[in-house]
């Protein structure tokens, strides 16, 4: 997507210089959660700026609690609410993790970002300094995916032996997260996000599933 993403933002008056990554959000949660019913049934946090988040809790029948990132421990802290999510790493920066007994081990959605700049500044720069930037971005930024991979496999086991459970749930499961998941993204496409993007990357993503390069 990388060629789609860098022409958009170029039209846009940015120059792409890499994305940066966060890694898989996981629910973490003060009681096990292995199905959409367990959610039903928690207090599910939910934060207020993501409109995707939003409509897979609609269509999932969830009642969410919206809180702000700073107040979040808070609410574990108080039990306002059970359930949260976000990448290990993150999960420990924010001490969240020392207020959850469980992980559920199925990746929700990748974390991640773009550093960009704005077209004219870059074209201001010096052609030998674009050059640097744009290849010192490019190394600095494969390097941070690397260590951000590793960091976050090194979270979830500082997690366990803190006493956090990882929950697998059954297969039949986590196909009810994926279909509500589907069924949420058709209900918003072209709405909270481009119709063209999402039947990109759905393409993109069942031609690497079937080996296709």
């Amino acid at each position: 997507m990388d060629p789609f993403f860098r022409k958009g933002l170029e039209d846009s008056g940015y120059v792409l210089l890499g994305w940066p990554e966060g890694g898989f959000s996981y629910l973490m949660s003060t009681i096990p959660i292995a199905s959409v019913a367990d959610l039903r049934r928690a207090k599910v946090w939910s934060w207020g700026g993501s409109p995707m988040t939003r409509a897979i809790f609609d269509e999932a029948r969830v009642t969410a609690i919206p809180l702000s990132i700073p107040d979040v421990l808070v609410g574990l802290q108080t039990g306002l609410v059970d359930v949260v999510y976000a990448p290990p790493t993150v999960a420990i920066a924010l001490q969240w993790f020392t207020r959850v007994k469980c992980l559920t081990n199925v990746p929700l959605a990748y974390t991640t970002g773009a550093v960009v700049m704005k077209r004219d500044v870059f074209k201001g720069l010096p052609p030998d300094v674009r050059n640097i930037l744009l290849d010192s971005s490019r190394r600095l930024l494969e390097h941070s995916k690397e260590m951000t991979r590793k960091e976050n496999q090194d979270a979830i086991k500082v997690m366990t032996k803190q006493g956090v459970k990882i929950v697998t749930p059954p297969k039949e499961n986590i196909e009810e997260f994926k279909r509500l998941s589907d069924q949420a993204m058709r209900r918003i496409r072209g709405q909270a996000f481009s119709a063209k993007a999402s039947d990109e990357v759905v393409a993109q993503v069942e031609n690497y599933r079937k080996g296709v390069r």
